[in-house]
This record gives C-alpha cells, structure tokens and sequence, in this order.
C-alpha cells in the first residue's frame, strides 16, 4: 500500500515529522522503538492498534504523534470496526471503495479521518495472473479453491467433497481444530501470502464466502460465493442477516447499497455438490 498521500498530506500541517511503520514486514519498516521515542512528531503507521497503542504509551504522550491506521484485507467485515480501539487512529487507509464507504456509514462524524488507499495484496494477484496470461506453455489451471473467513466449524467443513484437486484455504488465525481431518485427497491448508498466491494462481474455480480474500480474488477472476449461516461458529464476525438465506440483507456487502448478484451465491448444498448456475463443475 503505498503511504505517500497520507504522508503528503500530513507532512503540510506537521513538518518535522517522521514516518514510522509498526506490525508490517516490509523493508522500509523501522522498528526501532528509540528513533520513534526521540523524534519530533512520528507519524506511525500500524495495522493493528492495540499492541501499537500500549507501546507508545510507555514512550511519548498520545497528543505528540500521528497515528495511521491501514487495512490488510480488501473488505473485511470483522467486528473489530465497531470497537473503541479502532477509534484509536487520527487517519486510516481504506484499501477499497467499498470499505472507505462503509466507514464513513458506520462513522459519519469521523468521515474525514477515511481515505482511499491502494491494496499490495490484490495487485500482486492481478500481477501474476497476466504473467500467467503471456506464458502458454503454462500448464492451465485445475484445483478448485474454496475460501474460508475466520471461524469456519469443522464439522461442517469435513461434510464437503473429499477430491484430490480442491483446496479448502482457511483464514491464518483460524484456530485449530480439535479432530483431524477425515480428508484423504482433499487438503486443508492456512493462508500464507506466498502459498496462497499459488495456490490462486492454480486455481480453475474460485468459490468463497466473505472472507476479505475472497473479495480481492473477485477482482480479477471468476468467484461464486456461498452464503450460509451453518458453517459458522457462535461468535462469526459476519451478522447473521448477511448470511442467513431468508434474510431480506442476504448477500447484502455489509453497510454498504451492494449486493452479490443471487447467480453468483451458492449454499451448503450447492457447494457440497460444486454446483453453480444449475450446472455441476467436473471434480476431477
């Protein structure tokens, strides 16, 4: 994501300041808690606030640095948005035009703290499937990939099809399941930055729910949601209205006027079956 408008756009008011990035692994990170100590006004960057906060609290007052939020999904939907803690930033990257709109639903007193900022992530999907596009001799592409968000019940995901060619990606602080999986050719495997890259670029079919992978995958290829409440545990960062087929707000992208188009959201039964447009995909 690049920083330079935030950064501009600061460095008018506050002159003396210094960029600083906490939580990111990145080369232009400076995680030396001295520089941010004794400079003059740091302008710290951070995707996750809390840790950040409780650092700076023991090194400067909270009046004497800019404090930028950034967004590492593309839509993510995590209930953490509600909270006092993401309150915490001064100014804060939406990586989507649909997530800075929804922001500013969900805060329009602090509008002017939303700006619209660029996602590395998708652009690096986008990337590598035009590189992908030049290269014919590039054997095409056959797994299925099924995308979770946060809080998939393993029950439930160890009834879907057990095929040699489909991945089921969970999210990475997915926690862990408590059975093993009863899966002999259909794989499990948690979201890395480089093996999910791989994993997309292999991918014949894309199907997801609303993970914020899923919706920076849909930016460039093909993807079929499915929508159902029963794959989720209890406390699902997604209300369930969003989810739950009767629901008038069904396929609605939270706090936003958009909906997924009804042809392209499936539920438990049509996934099970990789079944789509009310035709059945070719598992192997």
């Amino acid at each position: 994501m690049s920083l330079q408008p935030i950064w501009e756009e600061v460095i008018k008011r506050r002159p003396n300041s210094h960029l600083f990035t906490l939580g990111f692994n990145r080369g232009h990170a400076d995680n030396a808690l001295l520089s941010v100590s004794s400079a003059t006004m740091p302008i710290i960057v951070s995707s996750s606030p809390g840790p950040a906060i409780r650092w700076l609290q023991i090194l400067r007052p909270r009046w004497s640095y800019h404090f930028v939020g950034v967004e590492h999904g593309l839509s993510p939907f995590r209930k953490f948005t509600y909270s006092d803690a993401f309150l915490a930033y001064d100014e804060y990257f939406a990586p989507s035009e649909i997530w800075k709109e929804r922001l500013e639903k969900l805060y329009p007193i602090r509008r002017t703290r939303f700006r619209l900022g660029g996602y590395p992530k998708a652009m690096q999907y986008n990337d590598s499937q035009a590189l992908k596009a030049q290269n014919s001799f590039d054997e095409k592409p056959k797994n299925i990939v099924v995308i979770f968000s946060w809080g998939v019940k393993e029950d439930e995901l160890y009834k879907l099809p057990d095929k040699e060619n489909i991945i089921f990606l969970l999210h990475p602080s997915q926690e862990a399941f408590s059975q093993p999986s009863p899966f002999k050719k259909s794989q499990i495997i948690k979201s890395t930055i480089e093996a999910t890259k791989k994993i997309i670029e292999n991918a014949k079919y894309v199907f997801g729910d609303m993970s914020s992978l899923t919706f920076e995958v849909a930016r460039f290829a093909q993807t079929y949601y499915f929508l159902d409440r029963v794959f989720y545990i209890d406390n699902y960062d997604v209300e369930d209205n969003y989810i739950t087929i009767n629901s008038e707000k069904y396929g609605e992208i939270p706090e936003t006027n958009l909906f997924i188009p009804m042809e392209f959201i499936l539920n438990k039964c049509d996934l099970a079956c990789c079944r789509f447009h009310g035709q059945q995909v070719k598992l192997a």
